[in-house]
């Protein structure tokens, strides 16, 4: 991680939580102490904000035909969603990474991965809610618990977080 932060090029992190120094370029977020949010956050202290986009990975869910209710197939992340950088020319990268992926086939067929790129730093940051209201929050200091009960189990508090994101 030193090595790539110190070559001081773009990078394009593909995780659900975001690489601190791609918070700081939020405005609001930029002088917050977040760094107790991360196991180790001095990994991010040698990047440039600047230089961090992310894209947000989305995993494609659908129920397969016959399955009873509670049954979903969740497939590998086939939509990526990624913020332009602060450079326009490394913005203008990764759009025409967009563009060659959208025009890509194989065997004459298009291919099912697309990136789309946004101006917005916000856009990655769409299922957040979704993540810290459930997911996160599936991690106690005793034992693990399902999303829905770390969902369930304080209603009110789940409702207040996912309307802060």
């Amino acid at each position: 991680m030193v090595k790539i932060a110190e070559a001081k090029l773009p990078c394009l992190s593909i995780m659900n939580m975001p690489p601190l120094s791609y918070l700081k370029r939020i405005p609001a977020l930029a002088e917050m102490d977040l760094g107790e949010a991360y196991t180790n956050a001095q990994v991010w202290e040698r990047f440039t904000p600047g230089l961090m986009s992310l894209c947000s990975p989305d995993p494609q869910a659908f129920r397969p035909p016959g399955e009873p209710a509670n049954v979903l197939h969740v497939g590998l992340p086939t939509n990526f969603k990624a913020a332009a950088f602060e450079d326009k020319a490394h913005t203008l990268l990764l759009r025409e990474l967009e563009a060659d992926i959208e025009a890509a086939t194989l065997d004459g067929q298009d291919v099912p991965v697309k990136l789309k790129v946004f101006d917005s730093l916000f856009v990655p940051l769409a299922k957040w809610s979704m993540l810290l209201t459930g997911n996160y929050r599936c991690i106690t200091h005793h034992e693990p618990q399902s999303i829905r009960d770390a969902v369930h189990d304080d209603l009110t508090l789940s409702r207040s977080i996912y309307e802060a994101c």
